[in-house]
């Protein structure tokens, strides 16, 4: 098989230009560094974690409210699976103590991704909450209105905070 010089070239180069385009196109914002539809994503966050780490309230429920208006609602087995997983959180990790957002990137206009540090007394856990906006349902009087949940994940890998 016989591969053309010029056209593998070409393709390179469109790699390489897409990849490019895409960082230019990324926005991550500062901690401290305020955007209205960052800021009020961050406030549902907030509630849910307020929400999670209360033991008089229904585990399935709290994660039901973060998701709910998007695909990820219909996905119970998922939602409950997560609902196993962090009631385990204090045996784990040890007692929560509090959360602290870390990053919220912007990649294009339609797309937020933002990440949490979920502080226990052992040990932390990240967060990581990515919003796509809701074609159907825009409301420009309500930042966080157009906005609907596609991925809700956590893990432990503490290094990739650091680059």
């Amino acid at each position: 098989m016989r591969i053309n010089k010029n056209l593998l070239l070409a393709a390179l180069l469109a790699l390489v230009g897409s990849y490019c385009a895409g960082l230019l196109y990324s926005q991550n914002l500062g901690v401290n560094q305020e955007d209205p539809v960052a800021d009020a994503l961050g406030d549902k966050i907030d509630l849910f974690f307020h929400n999670l780490t209360n033991t008089t309230l229904d585990q399935m429920k709290v994660f039901q409210d973060l998701v709910a208006g998007g695909r990820l609602a219909r996905q119970e087995e998922s939602i409950k699976a997560l609902v196993l997983k962090t009631k385990e959180f204090d045996e784990q990790f040890g007692e929560y103590q509090s959360h602290e957002r870390i990053s919220a990137t912007q990649i294009g206009t339609d797309l937020f991704v933002l990440t949490y540090l979920y502080k226990a007394s052992d040990f932390p856990v990240v967060w990581h909450f990515t919003y796509y906006r809701d074609f159907h349902r825009l409301d420009s009087n309500n930042e966080s209105a157009d906005w609907v949940i596609i991925g809700v994940r956590f893990d432990t890998r503490l290094d990739p905070l650091a680059t």
